[in-house]
């Protein structure tokens, strides 16, 4: 290519989405009002605290209440939830103004029952010091076993009561297990931060951390913890919701990482990417209506009240009806040849979409009949509406997740475009050659790597070949030219 004649266009972007508005009409009724009232407060997308607000209803009947849809498969109703927004995005207002009732809720439950909390802890307590004088009196030959074996069996049979915790902040896979435990295998995270991630990964308590807790958790699959010296954890039926609002260098690594990936964790998560309103915020904003704010709380005290089916092990089932099930199968026909076509790159999360739709019509379900805490008439049921909003927060989620995933680095030839387009940018030449570029761009090591990245950044229109051989040496190589499209600098 001569460069004198060259005719720069505007280059294709590397990454271009145009990510869909939260659906906030697809919300339970009583929970629209105030989402739309804290987005106007906080001059933030309504998608941040919508998405929040979903999860913590999910916190509310998780382990209370699963969806059935054939005899074969029940979704249950927790969700894994992630907002990603940059630094100063209001994300920690968000999060406290949407789990305030929760807080609210678990202070006042504690205060009611703290006597009955001490009361049991201190029972236990004596009978593990009558366990233990026992054990001493028997290796004297003081005590028979049977007396030993008496204590044990009123120890294993004693409910102790603990103090409510509704969810979990900053949280270690091993005590997140054990808070499950102590609250019969239920537990949310609620966070505006991603410090479970780095947990998760060892980076800051160990090397081996393994994610089966939040995996089965998400699953309902039994949780077995095993070890030495140490008494043994199980949870037969763990119901995990995780709420988390996080940056997009979290982001970044939570898809770099291959174990989470491989293991299945990224594809469990309902991605939020709101615009940005940084530079268009208002100083003064409506205040929330009290009416809405009294909606809102009102619903969650009622769900986390909720009794469902006191007598029975299992939650209470929610049915679809026969309008939703045609809705739902549906929908899952237009999915299933897109897992190869459209989302062949995140197939693996896109493979979840229809079980967390059908989580999602649950939550909505529930949350849409606010007074009902006994089912001994008809069972609470999906129609054909309701199927359709979870159907539209889908849609939604299945945008999200692809911009998700491809800024996560998905696409690792997009992800080294935009690594040697920042280095072009602060180099500022206009001319370079291959070799020019692989010494300034220490991060890839191979010439044939760098090959890859150069022909898709010709493709794009951020650069263009020269043609003709320059040598840079006697004797050396031909080392191919580039000109670099001028857009680049300007952008």
């Amino acid at each position: 290519m001569n460069k004198n004649k060259i005719e720069w266009e505007q280059p294709i972007p590397l990454v271009e989405f145009k990510l869909p508005p939260f659906p906030v009409d697809a919300l339970p009724s009583k929970v629209r009002a105030y989402v739309e009232a804290v987005a106007e407060a906080t001059q933030t997308p309504v998608d941040m605290a919508g998405t929040a607000a979903l999860a913590i209803l999910a916190t509310c009947i998780q382990a209370k209440y699963r969806v059935q849809i054939t005899e074969d498969w029940i979704e249950p109703t927790n969700l894994f939830t992630l907002i990603v927004a940059a630094p100063a995005e209001r994300k920690s207002a968000i999060m406290n103004f949407i789990s305030k009732p929760l807080r609210i809720y678990e202070d006042e439950y504690n205060d009611r029952h703290a006597a009955e909390i001490e009361k049991s802890i201190t029972q236990k307590r004596a009978l593990e010091k009558k366990l233990h004088i026992t054990e001493e009196k028997y290796a004297k030959g003081e005590a028979e076993r049977n007396e030993i074996n008496e204590i044990v069996e009123e120890l294993l049979n004693f409910e102790e009561l603990t103090p409510l915790r509704l969810y979990l902040d900053d949280v270690t896979p091993e005590r997140l297990i054990s808070v499950m435990e102590e609250h019969k295998g239920i537990g949310s995270i609620i966070s505006a931060e991603g410090g479970i991630f780095d947990q998760l990964s060892g980076g800051m308590y160990s090397t081996k951390v393994n994610i089966d807790a939040l995996l089965k958790g998400h699953a309902g699959d039994t949780i077995r913890i095993d070890r030495i010296g140490r008494k043994s954890e199980s949870i037969q039926s763990p119901a995990l919701t995780i709420l988390l609002a996080i940056q997009p260098n979290v982001l970044a690594g939570l898809m770099n990482n291959s174990k989470f990936r491989g293991r299945g964790l990224t594809a469990r998560f309902l991605y939020s990417m709101p615009a940005s309103y940084i530079g268009k915020r208002r100083y003064k904003t409506a205040l929330i209506p009290k009416v809405a704010e009294d909606q809102y709380y009102s619903l969650i005290n009622n769900l986390l009240d909720d009794d469902c089916n006191p007598t029975a092990d299992d939650p209470a089932v929610i049915t679809l009806s026969g309008e939703a099930d045609k809705i739902l199968e549906g929908f899952a026909n237009e999915l299933e040849p897109k897992l190869r076509t459209d989302y062949a790159e995140f197939s693996d999360w896109a493979g979840k979409l229809c079980g967390a739709i059908v989580r999602i019509s649950g939550i909505l379900c529930r949350s849409e009949n606010n007074g009902r805490f006994k089912l001994e008439t008809e069972p609470l049921e999906v129609d054909g509406a309701m199927m359709q909003r979870a159907i539209a927060l889908g849609r939604y989620y299945t945008d999200h997740a692809r911009a998700a995933y491809s800024l996560m680095g998905a696409d690792p030839i997009i992800r080294q475009c935009q690594y040697v387009l920042g280095v072009l940018r602060n180099i500022r030449q206009s001319e370079l050659s291959k070799r020019d570029i692989m010494r300034a761009c220490r991060a890839i090591k191979k010439a044939d790597e760098l090959q890859l990245v150069l022909d898709r950044m010709c493709e794009y229109g951020y650069l263009a070949p020269i043609s003709g051989e320059v040598r840079s040496g006697i004797g050396r190589p031909a080392s191919p030219h580039f000109l670099v499209n001028p857009a680049v600098f300007s952008s």
